[in-house]
């Protein structure tokens, strides 16, 4: 029987395990990550900013576990009576020749396929001291950790003392973040009876404007929206260093903070520099054709973030989305089991996929091609994509009560 090995259980992880599982029974399907849950990233801003009532322990650590449980699904609801095993593991090595793959634990696991989905991880862009200065947003665990440090914050703050939380990155993660934020920020400040224009929340952005890419009229409705909830956006500013509690811009000129999130990029997981025999583009990154073939291994696929993914026909490569990852994923679950029939492989083509931003207070810009939408309505809809893709990965009952259960303790934020 032949044996797939997944290195990775993110959405194009998850993906293709649930859709080869679904397609064969003549599988041995296995999964591996390093978390034994599967982290809903685009909640993360949510968990980061996530407001509750209460001050004592037990209330604190009660409200910490509803806030992580609310973006991790757990991997034992999602491949609970199927044919897939779930190893929580952390990749040591690959070897794609010997077809095996080698953990911290020792284990060494061999495999006829391969799917390399590990993902990305933050890139500081060798910006000095910003790793160490700075919180990342990639993990629940981070999200949770810029929570407490903003809640420390201002426990200990003065009334009249001025609190100055800067964001690295005006991208959608760093603009969705910074707007839910702002809510967070006078809630605590109420909370804490802090003066509530003592509290200062600063977009730094490299590029010319926020959402990079996004449609001229996405960036100007973001950037009132961001101006209207009192966040200050500071665009054309590339940081150079970060010393002490001041980051420093080329030019010369400082922004002091307390707390600094980074957000503004990300890069392939490091492992896949260890992987000999992987052809791997300048930022290191797993070469694969529009089959998702790693080069020069046919039986080696890989999708998602970690992957290199050129189009020649739209000259564009695949881009960094949750929807690409989920894509790929299903392609490479369906390329596998052509090539263990013998049929011809499909290739990928990347689709059009809905722009939505939530930008806090149920507040959303939507475009979804010839329809735009801003407001409630987009809010609205992105919650729903939210459930729309639980009903992917867990029976439609479980899908539909761990979204209440989402909604229940997010609806605090606004």
């Amino acid at each position: 029987m032949p044996k797939v090995l997944i290195l990775g259980a993110g959405f194009g992880g998850v993906r293709c395990a649930l859709d080869l599982e679904k397609n064969s029974k003549d599988l041995e399907i296995i999964i591996v990550d390093k978390n034994n849950y599967h982290t809903f990233q685009p909640a993360l801003y949510e968990v980061a900013s996530a407001f509750y009532i209460g001050d004592n322990f037990r209330e604190q650590r009660f409200n910490f576990q509803k806030i992580k449980r609310s973006a991790a699904v757990p991997f034992g609801e999602i491949f609970q009576n199927r044919n897939i095993k779930f190893m929580q593991a952390e990749v040591k090595s690959v070897d794609v020749n010997a077809k095996s793959v080698s953990f911290t634990s020792g284990e060494v696991m061999n495999f006829d396929y391969l799917v390399l989905a590990l993902g990305s991880e933050t890139n500081y862009f060798g910006i000095p001291h910003l790793a160490e200065k700075s919180y990342p947003l990639k993990s629940v665990e981070d999200a949770l950790n810029i929570k407490s440090a903003i809640d420390e914050l201002f426990y200990n703050a003065k009334p009249d003392e001025l609190i100055k939380i800067v964001i690295g990155g005006g991208g959608v993660a760093g603009s969705e973040l910074a707007a839910e934020l702002a809510g967070d920020i006078k809630k605590l400040a109420k909370k804490h009876k802090h003066l509530k224009n003592k509290a200062i929340l600063t977009i730094i952005e490299a590029s010319p404007n926020v959402l990079g890419r996004a449609a001229p009229w996405i960036i100007n409705i973001a950037q009132k929206r961001l101006d209207d909830l009192g966040i200050k956006v500071l665009i054309s500013k590339k940081i150079i260093d970060v010393i002490d509690h001041e980051v420093l811009f080329e030019g010369g000129e400082k922004v002091p903070f307390d707390v600094l999130i980074w957000t503004a990029g990300i890069k392939a997981n490091s492992i896949l520099t260890q992987i000999a025999g992987l052809e791997m583009d300048k930022t290191c990154k797993a070469v694969v054709d529009m089959s998702l073939q790693a080069h020069p291994h046919s039986n080696v696929f890989a999708i998602g973030d970690n992957t290199w993914c050129f189009d020649p026909e739209s000259q564009m490569a695949a881009p960094a989305m949750v929807q690409t990852a989920i894509n790929q994923g299903a392609l490479a679950a369906k390329n596998i089991l052509n090539l263990i029939a013998g049929r011809p492989l499909e290739k990928y083509k990347h689709k059009g996929v809905r722009f939505i931003i939530p930008l806090g207070k149920k507040f959303g810009i939507a475009d979804l091609g010839k329809v735009h939408l801003v407001g409630f309505m987009a809010w609205c809809l992105k919650q729903l994509t939210f459930l729309q893709y639980f009903a992917t990965i867990l029976p439609k009952f479980k899908a539909i009560r761990f979204w209440c259960k989402e909604q229940n303790v997010f609806r605090k934020n606004d």
